[in-house]
């Protein structure tokens, strides 16, 4: 696995989605998805596979990924 640099303060990004927008770019490396945490207005969304309300792909690289709404 490749060095990844992660910065030592907290990394914080705000979308505001179009109609049918539902994929998102996490701009800064993330080494687990859980250390993604997704907020829908003041409502804190559930990853992951059945009742999960989104996704994310990228953990481990150093551009970062994204986070697809289901």
């Amino acid at each position: 696995m490749p060095n990844i640099r992660i910065a030592d303060t907290p990394q914080r990004k705000q979308y505001t989605a179009t109609a049918s927008q539902t994929v998102f770019a996490i701009t800064f490396p993330f080494l687990a998805n859980t250390d993604i945490v997704v907020y829908q207005n003041s409502t804190k969304l559930v990853q992951g596979s059945g009742a999960g309300q989104y996704g994310l792909s990228g953990a481990g690289t150093a551009s970062g990924g994204t986070m697809t709404l289901v």
